[in-house]
This record gives structure tokens, sequence and C-alpha cells, in this order.
């Protein structure tokens, strides 16, 4: 394959109980891979083995042909960065919020440099943010906050990103840009995995989709392909349809 993720026979959960079970994917750099399941299916637990938070327990994760699970925790922080679903709302600054995402560059005592600075008023920008960055996180509205983790995630400057339903809070027009976003940052090079639970939103903006479901990949191609071979319509006991290029649902006339 191209250089990006190779997940290899991942097995990992919580307690004694495993959530995933011999996992196996990839996801190249220069691309958006969307994976989608129904509620359960381990689509979060996917990515927080990717990140180092959960630890499997077998299998591996691979970066460019290196293994993510042998580097320390401070310099898989320089190559994976994640999104999480959800978030606590701390009084904290949103600048300095946003500057969390240098941690991995910096020593001890924590000393920021002119260039940590520049990165994060870079960021803010880039999500719209700038007027924000004097604002508590918690003034803010949940697209707002949104926002900021999103930025948080761009200063750390990784090759790798990972978004855990990044869409959720914002309205619609929101949604589009941060799923644009998505797509600028794949064409920048970097590897970018998003957790989304609208399929059509997947369709449309993901190069590759990875199906899940009960902890286990049930299919994992191009949209198109997975379109084509119903495996959603199986998975999510939905119709799907294209016309025009454009996906969308079809009502049954059982209003099913």
């Amino acid at each position: 394959m191209k250089e990006g993720i190779l997940v290899k026979g991942i097995n990992a959960g919580y307690d004694k109980k495993n959530v995933l079970n011999n996992i196996c994917i990839t996801a190249e750099m220069g691309k958006v891979t969307a994976v989608v399941g129904p509620n359960g299916s381990g689509k979060s637990t996917l990515l927080k083995v990717i990140s180092r938070i959960i630890t499997p327990r077998g299998g591996d994760v691979c970066l460019n042909g290196e293994s993510i699970l042998s580097l320390s925790r401070r310099e898989s922080a320089k190559r994976v960065s994640y999104l999480p679903q959800s978030r606590n709302t701390s009084d904290i600054k949103v600048s300095s919020l946003v500057l969390h995402g240098r941690f991995p560059y910096i020593g001890y005592p924590r000393r920021y440099s002119g260039q940590d600075y520049r990165k994060v008023d870079e960021a803010m920008k880039k999500m719209g943010i700038e007027d924000k960055k004097d604002s508590l996180l918690s003034s803010l509205s949940g697209g707002e906050r949104q926002k900021v983790y999103i930025a948080m995630c761009l200063v750390q400057e990784t090759d790798v990103i990972l978004f855990d339903e990044p869409t959720t809070f914002l309205d619609i027009s929101r949604q589009f840009k941060v799923l644009d976003e998505a797509k600028a940052l794949a064409k920048e090079g970097k590897c970018v995995i998003v957790v989304l639970h609208d399929i059509i939103q997947a369709l449309e903006t993901a190069d590759k989709i990875i199906v899940m479901k009960e902890g286990r990949v049930v299919s994992e191609d191009t949209p198109d392909n997975i379109f084509y071979s119903r495996v959603l319509d199986d998975v999510f006991s939905i119709t799907l349809e294209k016309e025009n290029g454009r996906y969308f649902y079809l009502r049954k006339k059982d209003g099913s």
C-alpha cells in the first residue's frame, strides 16, 4: 500500500471485554478515510487505539511502516492528533487551549516560542475564531467550541489527524466547512480518518469508507463500491439511492 496508517489484527476493549476483534484496515496519506457503523460498533475505540489512548490486547498500528505502539507517548503525539467526540468544557482561554496542541514540541519547564504563538494565531484564523482568542471556552456555543478543538489539532502539526464526529453541534453550513477542512488537510498530504454519523456526508466526503459492525470491519472500499455493494443498506437497515452523482435515502411507500 501507499504510505499511511496500517492497522493489523487489533483486539482491544475495556475491562475484560473486547470491543474490537481482529481489526485490519488501511488509511492512506493524502486521503480522507471515513469510518461508519451503528452505535456500539467500535468506531471511537478504533480511533482511541490509533491515538494511543487505549493499548490494544493484540495486533499493531503502523505509520509509514513504523509501529506507533513502539514510540513514546510524546513522539506518537507528534505524528497523530485526535479530536474526541466528547470533551469537558473548562474555564480556559481559547488561545491557551489551542496552545495545548504544541505540548509535544516543548520541554520542561514549558516555555513557548514565538513560532508556537504564530501557529496558534494561524490555526485560529483558519477556523475563523481569531476574534474569540481571549474568550473563555465555557462562554462559547457548542459549534464555536468544536472549532477551538479542531484548531488545537491543527497546531499539533501531525501527519495523521483523527476526528471523532467533528460535525457534532454544528449547523449544516458549518458541518460542510469542517468536512471541507478535512479534505483540505488531506490535500496537504495528511492522513485524515474521520468517524461520521451521517452516511451521506461520509459517501460525499471520503476517498475511502470503512464500515464497522459489532466490533468488526464489514467492508473497506471506495464510496462508489461501498454504495453499489449495498452493505450500508444491510448494516443500517436503510435504502440508499444515487442520482446525478448525489446520494440520498429512499423512503419506501409503506413509510419505513
